[in-house]
């Protein structure tokens, strides 16, 4: 007689577990299986079967500490990231290892969303503050101005990639408002620098945009006017208003037009 179960016959005899045992348990699992076309089983093969799922379904059941120490770890990192950490604590106080599945069920059970809000941004949420495109995103990432976390569940960037990325090119967060600004980088002093180069409102990207030339006082329509104003290069004043740095002596802000 074959030994191996399928999972039909296993949840059947789980259920019938919970509130029968011996003689009777194996009357009932037998009748079963002769009205749903399944083999009838002997004690021998059957009890050894059930104590299987007992243990598998008491395995399964979340003890307190497990849940706290999944806690303490969500919310900094991508969920590949808080799996890995769970079960290097679990290994170290002896409780099974969890999927990512069931991991990601106890966060929803409890409302708790599985992306990263700390050292780590989801993508998604990096689009709606910013107003880039997922592209532009992939771009910082080939660019290697930005970290990425593995698999397209938990797409995400290093919080302090993109801070190093504003303080080097702010020009590139033209345009944010600065409730975004404030949540996307968390520092008050880069986010002021940021809005004082290019205002919200004014996306500061392009040929054809206001400049103003700061120790002459004068706006200019255009980086090429005041490229020629100040006898310097075009792709000079773009690279300043793009780096927020001086040119030629000169400092360049884009302002409405």
């Amino acid at each position: 007689m074959p030994t191996h179960f399928r999972r039909d016959e296993l949840e059947q005899l789980s259920r019938l577990g919970r509130t029968m045992e011996g003689p009777e348990l194996i009357s009932a699992y037998n009748s079963w299986a002769r009205s749903h076309g399944f083999i009838q089983r002997r004690a021998r093969s059957l009890l050894p079967a059930l104590e299987r799922v007992r243990e598998r379904r008491a395995g399964s059941q979340w003890h307190q500490e497990e849940v706290n120490a999944l806690l303490s770890l969500v919310g900094n990192q991508p969920l590949r990231y808080v799996v890995q950490a769970h079960h290097r604590w679990a290994d170290k106080h002896g409780h099974p290892r969890r999927s990512a599945a069931a991991i990601r069920f106890q966060l929803h059970c409890r409302g708790i969303s599985a992306g990263a809000c700390g050292a780590w941004i989801l993508v998604s949420l990096v689009r709606k503050l910013t107003g880039r495109s997922a592209s532009t995103l992939n771009l910082w990432v080939r660019a290697g101005v930005a970290r990425r976390g593995t698999g397209p569940s938990d797409w995400s960037l290093c919080r302090r990639d993109i801070v190093r990325l504003a303080r080097k090119r702010p020009l590139w967060f033209a345009g944010i408002s600065r409730a975004n600004l404030i949540q996307l980088l968390e520092s008050d002093d880069l986010v002021d620098r940021i809005l004082e180069l290019c205002p919200p409102g004014n996306p500061g990207r392009g040929r054809g945009r206001a400049v103003m030339v700061v120790q002459l006082g004068r706006k200019f329509p255009s980086c090429a006017a005041a490229a020629k104003a100040c006898h310097l290069e075009r792709h000079s004043v773009a690279a300043a208003l793009r780096e927020g740095r001086p040119a030629g002596g000169y400092t360049f802000r884009a302002v409405a037009g």
